[in-house]
């Protein structure tokens, strides 16, 4: 009897998890949805353009940039991996002004789970935080993994002494351990977490300048010849991996996101290639790259040239240039993961899936702008548009990796400018009114021609990888994920009904128990709720703790009918959990 009953529940929950799924996941939600849902989460304002630029620059700029130029140099591009960065960074830039797009016309906390939710819908915004947070995992255990290799230089040792041959693998203890270590310390507190990756940020770009201030007096131009040895294939298939160097996070902060956050992007992108580009050209110049070390590129050039001092300080600025990136769960996959995967294989992971979060973003700014929800427009133009240009630029990238003959690349790119071309004869549905990609739409064109070029440029391990990730997320999202959505939906929906239905009589949405118990003690702030005209005015004093701030800021959206209220006094230093006071 009991078996029987798990059977049932299971195909009841199963037959629920399909009717969700019809209904949600090509569902779109519109900007105004998100936004009317978005004050409970909206991050402070207080960025300005110099802060987008060198919080852009410390998050792009990471020790991995000390192992994926030797990699890339000595395995895939030899010299012309300098080629190899600028087309990842012009990869990462068209992606970013599409990014910067979607982020200025939907100001809300949420990245690009919510930019893609209004274009493509739930499943398709599923997938690209899956992929994002895939990101976040494996950029750790890659980091890791390069920071053992430099440990084992810096005490004197070969750099892979510190790993364990395991048959196949090469186990890496050390990098595990660092990884735990980090992911306690963020967990102890962000203060201290932050406080340590600017000090990290520091000392990755100390590191960067000393390698080009040390190096460079020992190139010799010779090592520059033959410029790509592995030819064009080479170049494309060292980009797929360094793209992994550009990976970052865009600031929801900002003050004036319409104005500073493009040139922000831009500004810390520039930045970050110069010195990439740089760094690559030092180092082959001064190995030959059939002699660079994979494992401790720079520091084993140093020792070449009988520079020991200088590598014993890279080394350091190495291993104590790793950043803090995980939470608890994703802090012990990483180690795992830091444990057994190669660093080769761990980028191609990091790069597969953050490409494809980038096609998502392209691909979402053409669409927004071609079709809007509501306005008895069909979608269906745009999407075969961008269908036949995804399937296009794959077949340019398969018959360039592949050999298929340049009359194949050709046609291939071609028939992909065609497809590009058509877009001009659709009428353009929606202008955003602050910041607009320029070169519309060209950049978002050619953004997706370049991601699906590099996706197409690994390994097909990569691919299966790749496609065990995403059946994961899948069954993730169908079995739970459907189902969390469905009743934060609901309780939000219940909230605002009866908000309206107390402002429809005349009195107030009421106030929380927690909130008015704070009320008491002399807190100060005050809460604008449009759309009902009420004002919250509650005294606060400045050793209070800020999520009396926040908790108003839940409040506007709550009970005030819109989640557009803005916070007239204080920063919303902390999140409110109704639970906790």
């Amino acid at each position: 009897m009991t078996a029987s009953m798990a059977v049932r529940d299971v195909a009841g929950w199963l037959r629920q998890s399909w009717r969700l799924l019809s209904r949600r996941a090509l569902t779109a939600r519109t900007v105004e949805q998100h936004l009317l849902r978005s004050g409970t989460n909206d991050l402070p304002k207080t960025l300005s353009l110099a802060d987008l630029v060198f919080l852009g620059i410390g998050s792009i700029i990471g020790a991995g940039v000390f192992v994926l130029s030797g990699v890339a140099a000595n395995e895939l591009a030899g010299p012309a991996v300098i080629i190899s960065y600028l087309v990842a960074a012009t990869a990462a830039l068209l992606s970013a002004l599409c990014y910067a797009e979607m982020a200025v016309s939907l100001p809300v906390a949420g990245g690009a789970f919510n930019y893609i939710s209004v274009s493509f819908g739930e499943l398709a915004a599923w997938t690209v935080a899956w992929n994002i947070s895939l990101e976040t995992t494996l950029s750790s255990a890659a980091v890791a993994r390069g920071f053992a290799s430099y440990l084992a230089t810096l005490i004197g040792l070969s750099a892979s002494a510190l790993r364990i041959n395991a048959g196949p693998i090469q186990l890496d203890p050390a990098a595990a351990l660092l990884v735990l270590f980090l992911t306690a310390l963020l967990i102890k507190g962000t203060k201290e977490s932050s406080r340590f990756n600017m000090v990290v940020s520091g000392l990755n770009v100390a590191s960067i300048l000393f390698v080009l201030c040390a190096g460079f007096p020992s190139a010799k131009a010779s090592n520059l010849s033959p410029f790509a040895p592995f030819g064009g294939k080479g170049v494309f298939a060292a980009s797929a991996v360094v793209f992994f160097a550009f990976v970052a996070n865009a600031a929801e902060e900002a003050k004036d996101p319409a104005n500073d956050l493009p040139w922000g992007i831009v500004g810390s992108l520039g930045v970050a290639t110069l010195l990439y580009v740089l760094m690559s050209l030092c180092i082959v110049m001064m190995v030959p790259y059939q002699n660079i070390d994979v494992n401790a590129p720079f520091s084993a050039a140093f020792l070449d040239h009988g520079m020991a001092w200088a590598s014993k300080i890279v080394s350091l600025g190495a291993v104590l240039g790793t950043p803090v990136q995980a939470t608890l769960l994703t802090g012990c996959m990483a180690a795992t993961l830091a444990l057994l995967l190669d660093i080769g294989v761990l980028a191609e992971l990091v790069s597969i899936g953050t490409l494809y979060v980038f096609i998502c973003v392209c691909s979402g700014t053409l669409y927004n702008r071609y079709h809007q929800p509501g306005s008895g427009s069909s979608a269906r133009p745009v999407l075969a548009a961008l269908l036949a240009m995804i399937l296009l630029a794959a077949g340019f990238s398969l018959s360039f990796t592949f050999d298929a003959g340049w009359p194949a690349v050709l046609v291939f790119l071609l028939l992909f400018f065609l497809a590009a071309g058509c877009l001009y004869l659709l009428p353009v549905r929606h202008v955003p009114e602050k910041f607009r990609v320029p070169l519309f739409p060209a950049t978002p064109c050619l953004g997706i021609l370049f991601t699906v070029h590099l996706i197409g440029s690994l390994g097909w391990l990569a691919y299966v990888r790749f496609g065990v990730w995403m059946a994961l997320g899948l069954a993730l999202y169908a079995l739970y994920g459907v189902h969390g959505a469905e009743q934060r939906e609901r309780e939000h929906a219940s909230e605002l009904e009866e908000a309206r239905a107390m402002e429809s009589n005349g009195s107030e949405a009421p106030l929380p128990r927690q909130l008015t118990s704070l009320d008491h003690e002399g807190l100060m702030g005050s809460v604008e709720l449009p759309r009902t005209g009420y004002q919250l005015e509650i005294e606060q004093q400045q050793d209070e703790p800020p999520a009396v701030a926040s908790a108003l800021a839940r409040l506007a959206g709550r009970y005030g009918g819109s989640d557009r209220a803005r916070l007239m006094a204080g920063r919303l230093d902390s999140t409110y959990d109704p639970g906790e006071d």
